[in-house]
């Protein structure tokens, strides 16, 4: 399918004009006609699924479980599909605000206040997938879009690559040893291709704690095998070193999410949230 002003997706999406594009997908405003409203329309880059049936299996599967996820801070999938090509297209809620990287680009770091926020809406969104037996994998800072203004009010894009958690029954669809993700932010096992479960999301918002609150990453390299190494065999700084003003147990909490094994990290999003409300910010 050619994807142009007037191209018509389904009986009743029209594309309108291309919001953005990187380089595993292409974003389109676009109107649906049975909602009478304007949408955003994420065309994936692969034509993998062209003559594929377990691949279009398996992406119809992991986008009907994220069009489940109900929550004010999970972006609403209204539909999904593949065009006659083999193109996978998600049809999503049309946003109104920026994803969380440009805006630290643009403000420089957050107050504790804000970031805890961020933080908060995060982990309820993804506390509403864990108890669905989904996880995100692949928390990132350009994966969280805020829609608040001033008033911080985020929501989690892109469960379209979310994975049920029954390893073994018919429906995971997802292989072990198939990676996806963002090295910067994925778990040990993630890296190594092992099976995924709800600490896998806790590290990386464990990351993404540390980075928000310090302007740091816990760690970092180049070379992302390099980087896969040193998140297997060291231990991250203290993130008081970055950020001393930060509460000792809360700099504790995010390391204990940043645990190399998985048993050692808060069991899932709705642990993790419970335990941030208990805690002050600053010492």
């Amino acid at each position: 399918m050619d994807l142009t002003e007037g191209t018509r997706v389904t009986d009743k999406i029209v594309l309108l004009r291309p919001l953005g594009e990187g380089g595993m997908a292409t974003v389109w405003l676009a109107h649906h006609a049975g909602l009478d409203v304007e949408v955003a329309v994420k065309f994936l880059r692969s034509r993998a699924l062209q003559n594929n049936p377990r691949l279009s299996q398996r992406f119809r599967a992991e986008a009907s479980v994220a069009a489940r996820i109900r929550s004010p801070y999970v972006v609403q999938m209204l539909d999904y599909g593949v065009t006659d090509e083999g193109q996978a297209f998600l049809v999503m809620e049309l946003l109104d605000g920026e994803p969380l990287d440009a805006l630290l680009d643009r403000r420089g770091r957050l107050t504790l206040g804000e970031v805890a926020t961020v933080v908060k809406h995060l982990c309820k969104a993804l506390a509403k997938a864990h108890a669905m037996a989904v996880v995100h994998r692949d928390i990132k800072l350009s994966n969280l879009y805020n829609v608040g203004g001033h008033e911080l009010f985020v929501k989690v894009l892109d469960f379209g690559i979310a994975k049920q958690l029954e390893q073994d029954g018919p429906q995971s669809l997802t292989l072990a040893g198939e990676v996806a993700g963002t090295p910067r932010y994925m778990s040990p096992e993630q890296a190594e291709g092992a099976p995924l479960d709800e600490p896998t999301d806790v590290y990386s918002v464990g990351t993404l704690m540390f980075e928000v609150f310090t302007g740091q990453l816990p760690f970092d390299h180049a070379e992302p095998m390099e980087l896969i190494e040193m998140r297997a065999t060291s231990t991250p700084e203290h993130p008081r070193r970055y950020r001393p003003d930060l509460a000792d147990t809360l700099a504790r909490l995010i390391l204990e999410c940043l645990a190399t094994r998985r048993d050692a990290r808060p069991a899932g999003a709705a642990e993790l949230y419970r335990r941030l409300m208990h805690l002050d910010l600053m010492t």
